[in-house]
């Protein structure tokens, strides 16, 4: 069994992030960083899941609002490639996507009629 030093493993995680920040794909960065380091599927798994949890403790960073007008401009830009590249089950999809975080998000909001510690 190779023994890894700290700084090769953080190296190797912080590449994992950099990677998936770039918008590269799980199973890519995998392969990625098995074919560049020499490690195990494995090994390679366990940096991402380490780079994925730093991505998701930099979220709580961000308020909701941030992050839902993020989200719909991205769902829109996907539609609108979508649009002009005639794949149309995607531009639907995206559509029903922006329709579910806004619309019925809403609506859903506003049929609550308790709020508080109401207990029944």
């Amino acid at each position: 069994m190779a023994l890894v030093s700290r700084a090769e493993r953080k190296k190797r995680r912080c590449v994992a992030l950099e990677r998936l920040n770039s918008g590269m794909g799980v199973s890519e960065v995998n392969r990625t960083l098995v074919r560049d380091y020499g490690i195990t599927r494995r090994s390679a798994n366990l940096d991402i899941n380490w780079a994925s949890a730093q991505i998701v403790q930099n979220l709580d960073k961000y308020e909701r609002k941030d992050l839902m007008a993020w989200l719909i401009t991205q769902t829109e830009r996907v539609y609108l490639k979508a649009l002009e590249s005639n794949q149309l089950s995607a531009a639907i999809g995206s559509l029903n996507l922006m329709h579910r975080i806004t619309i019925e998000a809403a609506e859903k909001k506003a049929n609550k009629p308790y709020h508080g510690n109401c207990k029944f």
